[in-house]
């Protein structure tokens, strides 16, 4: 039976004592054996294995990631008011991966300055008419 990450789970399982998640689990072998040396390893396994060095241009180089993009939405619509008191605000026409983190950096920056701000501004009193 191949050993895949379900396998970890059964391990755990069954050294603790605990039920199984899903019948997957439940089917998959454990690995306790090579958990229970008498004796500690004292060979290296990855003596002379050479991780592998990319050749060629990065072709994502310099472009925004799909997390980047979300978070850029996310903190586009963060309540911050501009200038005019306004909440409205216009994502701004980013094209680099620094254009996002910039905007993001800047954004949640003003966005917590706004929070710090209101927290030390008194509460409005309203003025009783006669």
């Amino acid at each position: 039976m191949p050993i895949d990450h379900t396998s970890i789970l059964r391990t755990v399982e069954k050294r603790w004592g605990l039920p199984s998640l899903t019948a997957r689990d439940a089917a998959a072998p454990d690995l306790g054996a090579v958990l229970t040396l008498s004796t500690p390893r004292t060979d290296d396994p990855l003596k002379g294995v050479k991780p592998p060095k990319a050749s060629g241009k990065d072709p994502a180089k310099g472009k925004p990631s799909h997390l980047q993009k979300i978070h850029a939405e996310l903190v586009a619509n963060l309540p911050l008011r501009d200038r005019t008191g306004d909440h409205a605000h216009k994502t701004l026409n980013l094209r680099t991966s620094r254009d996002y983190d910039r905007y993001i950096e800047k954004r949640t920056e003003a966005w917590k300055a706004s929070r710090a701000a209101a927290k030390k501004k008194p509460p409005e009193t309203k003025k009783s008419k006669r």
